[in-house]
């Protein structure tokens, strides 16, 4: 399938390398946060790319782009992104690993080997040995799933802010402000819905285009994200050979009993392949 190229370099760049370096684990943070961003948000005036497929995941992240004044747009295939990366320059991309149509490292490459790559490019999964490939594949930094609040994804993102906001003082003032930084996001229950329906639909096909590694994938993801741990474990089982298949499609059809149904734009509706702006 031929590919969209991605655009050049319109206008100048900090080094990449910058970011890197500030994005390692374990890296001291405590300089990049004494600095100013004004008053719309640590991240004010930054703008995000998220290469996510699940709904619930791009929620969240949603939330804490809100909590932070980010800009956010969301692709949910590889597909998308490049389409996306045509026409826009973010500041930053997030890609997951699991995506529907190919491995997000193999974006990942493609995004860092371009004239156009992004000040910071970050890979996320909810699987802790994703870290390995998702740095190996280029990135400048990695967030594993759930993140356990807006914080996290400040630190890795945040010398785009300083590019924003050069010299400014910190916007964090009160215990309130820091706790909400802290504290996580919870995804929206339509969105959670949407997940756990694309998954039935995807287990009762009778053979899976992408084979049984993708859906698994994107279940344990949502168990993590949404704090289902007997959702991710069954996943985990089930990838393991320790559990039949017919049991984790039993679970989630459980679950979506026990979820009310999407009020307003019919559930499911966003199709596969669309970039769009969550607000």
């Amino acid at each position: 399938m031929p590919q969209t190229p991605m655009p050049p370099v319109g206008s100048p760049r900090p080094p990449v390398a910058q970011y890197h370096a500030a994005a390692r684990p374990g890296a001291d943070f405590r300089s990049v946060f004494g600095k100013a961003v004004g008053g719309g948000g640590l991240l004010a005036g930054v703008t995000i790319l998220l290469v996510e497929d699940s709904r619930a995941a791009a929620d969240t992240m949603r939330l804490m782009c809100q909590r932070l004044g980010a800009r956010l747009r969301r692709a949910d295939s590889a597909e998308a992104a490049r389409r996306h990366l045509a026409l826009y320059r973010p500041d930053a991309v997030l890609v997951d690993l699991g995506l529907p149509d190919e491995p997000g490292e193999a974006l990942i490459a493609e995004i860092a080997a371009s004239t156009g790559r992004p000040a910071a490019l970050i890979g996320i999964s909810g699987l802790i040995e994703g870290r390995g490939a998702a740095l190996a594949a280029g990135v400048d930094g990695f967030l594993e799933k759930p993140l356990p609040g807006a914080l996290a994804l400040a630190r890795v993102v945040m010398p785009l802010a300083e590019a924003h906001h050069p010299g400014a003082a910190l916007a964090m003032r009160n215990a309130a402000s820091t706790a909400l930084l802290l504290s996580g996001a919870r995804p929206d229950p339509a969105a959670l819905r949407d997940d756990l329906l694309l998954a039935d639909r995807l287990l009762a096909l009778p053979r899976l285009a992408q084979g049984t590694g993708y859906v698994l994938g994107f279940l344990r993801g949502l168990g993590r994200i949404t704090g289902d741990a007997a959702l991710a474990r069954m996943a985990q089982r089930v990838a393991e050979g320790d559990a039949p298949l017919a049991a984790l499609a039993d679970l989630v059809r459980d679950r979506i009993a026990v979820q009310a149904p999407a009020v307003g734009p019919a559930s499911g509706s966003q199709g596969a392949g669309a970039a769009r702006q969550d607000r």
